[in-house]
């Protein structure tokens, strides 16, 4: 893992799995749905025509973001390189492709903008 976030990604998954303690199956449900709507929002974004860098695109990656800031903080490396993963982890390729096939490139090119404004640095936990 440490080859796709980065030498810093330990710290993500006990991050994760402090955020995470004490959750039952519908929290996890819970967050899935947020997370699937968000990419739902997004694929009718980006099928009325609206580009990865644009500001309403880019606030939508606010909300992606936020979300994941709950569980750890992503810097500029590790949010990038959380894109690639959307792009070229089959898994998460596919779960993102199941709200939308198109969706996953373009995500990762609004991650990627959005990634260029964060700090660079450790992950914080």
């Amino acid at each position: 893992m440490e080859h796709r976030l980065g030498p810093d990604a330990d710290g993500v998954f006990i991050a994760a799995e402090a955020a995470t303690d004490g959750w039952e199956v519908t929290d996890y449900e819970l967050e899935a749905t947020r997370s699937r709507e968000l990419l739902r929002r997004m694929a009718d974004l980006m099928h009325h025509g609206t580009i990865p860098t644009d500001a309403n695109a880019q606030r939508l990656i606010d909300e992606h973001h936020n979300s994941i800031v709950r569980f750890w903080v992503p810097n500029k490396a590790s949010y990038s390189a959380l894109a690639d993963l959307y792009l070229n982890d089959d898994q998460q390729h596919s779960w993102i492709a199941s709200v939308d096939p198109a969706l996953p490139p373009w995500l990762a090119t609004a991650m990627k903008t959005h990634a260029s404004r964060l700090p660079s640095g450790n992950f914080d936990s």
